[in-house]
């Protein structure tokens, strides 16, 4: 059974998301990026989300951290606090955010977030706790949300702790087992690479009336492309090449009661 209900109906609508906030418009995975996302138009954005040294969850799509003396030490190497001072001390791009600010940011912009959770091995439920405990806040309750991994286990975990909210998995070429994967784990939807798609894979899917979103696009003909083929939405680095002023995203989601 697939998880979702209301929050599954409002990702059924969404045709343009920010990828890792707006990748193309400020540093990714940022809370700058959260804001230029939304200042595009767009109502949802992913972002990546991954365990510091003490437990917190913490923005960053790579293990590694990339410093300006050039150094790659790994996020999991430091608190949450450290983490907030390394923009200060060791020249990072920008401030490694907790998942908490994220969504906070969220909820200021009524901005939908994909919290996409990373590769964790050996603390795959950890991360899922962590994750589904902050998306079950209260103040969380009139924000659709997303979750999606490239892990089945996280993904496992995720549907006993937060079965209210729709699942997605991730992947690169399409698994050759996808119909197993989506009846398993009660998945919403397929976020798939669009290096590793054709006519007839998304002809496959669309017959089995798999959800599929796509990453990254930012040519708004290779978007068009992708929903005649019946893609339902696509992440992009620049959201604001696909929506333009004649071709807007609806208003802001409604708050729910």
């Amino acid at each position: 059974m697939t998880a979702g209900g209301a929050d599954a109906d409002f990702w059924e609508t969404v045709r343009v998301i920010g990828h890792r906030g707006a990748a193309g418009l400020a540093p990714e995975n940022s809370l700058d990026g959260l804001r230029r996302a939304r200042a595009a138009g767009v109502r949802a954005v992913e972002f990546d989300v991954r365990l510091a040294a003490d437990g917190t969850p913490v923005l960053g799509h790579d293990r590694r951290l990339r410093l300006a003396d050039g150094s790659r030490p790994p996020i999991g190497r430091f608190t949450r606090d450290e983490l907030a001072r390394l923009d200060a001390e060791h020249g990072a791009p920008a401030p490694v955010p907790t998942l908490a600010q994220a969504l906070a940011v969220c909820r200021e912009l009524a901005l939908a977030p994909v919290v996409e959770i990373k590769p964790a091995p050996g603390r795959e439920a950890q991360v899922a706790a962590a994750v589904a405990g902050a998306l079950s806040a209260p103040e969380m309750r009139a924000l659709p949300a997303l979750v999606s991994s490239f892990c089945r286990t996280v993904l496992a975990h995720l549907a006993r702790m937060l079965p209210a909210r729709p699942r997605a998995l991730n992947a690169h070429p399409l698994p050759r087992r996808w119909r197993e994967d989506v009846a398993a784990l009660g998945l919403a939807a397929l976020h798939l690479n669009v290096r590793w798609l054709d006519g007839a894979r998304l002809a496959a899917l669309r017959a089995a009336g798999v959800t599929v979103r796509v990453f990254t696009v930012d040519d708004p003909a290779e978007a068009d492309a992708l929903f005649a083929h019946g893609v339902r939405a696509v992440f992009s680095d620049r959201p604001d090449r696909l929506l333009g002023p004649h071709d807007p995203e609806p208003a802001a989601p409604v708050p729910r009661t």
